[in-house]
């Protein structure tokens, strides 16, 4: 199996300045990934609040990943794969001049069982209606009243093969696109809450 001693030898962008220690949480999880995963699908997405609203609470996040666990129980049951799901995440708190904070998050998956995120299409059995509706059932709102705060950067999907001879190659360029995640800039919030939230395990 491919693995690196630490993500120090990959080459982190200069283009930030960097939190060391949510580096380490990012290379902690994806560590993980390659224990369990042969093929692994990483997912960038960003929560937004709406902005008619003032939001404070802060286990939205954790009522968030709750809720998307739910919904992916659910579809595991229903599709006809057996492909385990091998789900984890990392997510960050930032705010910058909005008077509300938002979440960048990186969902991984088990490639075997998804690879697309599929059609930006609330009525579509899809990874994005699942991540909408858990959104929305986090703050407390109507699907369409959140889905323009449901965020996905271009190019918000890469993948990484363990067996592959290009997985250094793949690892780095994903340390280039994901590290973002990790900036000091917007951080520092200073209200007594947590500004990153990892898995502890790959769930099936």
């Amino acid at each position: 199996m491919f693995q690196l001693e630490s993500f120090h030898q990959l080459n982190t962008p200069s283009k930030y300045h960097h939190v060391e220690n949510y580096l380490s949480v990012l290379y902690k999880v994806i560590q993980q990934q390659l224990a369990c995963n042969n093929r692994i699908t990483c997912l960038r997405i960003d929560l937004h609040f709406p902005d008619n609203i003032h939001y404070q609470d802060s286990a939205c996040i954790s009522r968030f990943i709750d809720a998307f666990k739910v919904r992916l129980n659910t579809w595991k049951s229903q599709r006809n794969q057996h492909h385990p799901l091998g789900f984890s995440y990392v997510w960050v708190r930032e705010r910058a001049r909005s008077h509300n904070w938002h979440y960048h998050l990186v969902l991984f998956f088990n490639k075997d069982a998804f690879a697309h995120i599929g059609a930006f299409d609330l009525n579509r059995d899809n990874m994005y209606s699942r991540i909408v509706g858990a959104w929305s059932s986090a703050i407390g709102m109507l699907d369409i009243e959140v889905k323009a705060s449901v965020h996905i950067p271009q190019n918000a999907i890469c993948y990484l093969d363990r067996n592959s001879i290009d997985c250094h190659s793949q690892l780095d360029s994903f340390w280039q696109r994901f590290t973002y995640l990790a900036k000091v800039a917007t951080k520092d919030i200073n209200d007594g809450n947590r500004n990153i939230g990892y898995s502890r395990k790959v769930f099936y």
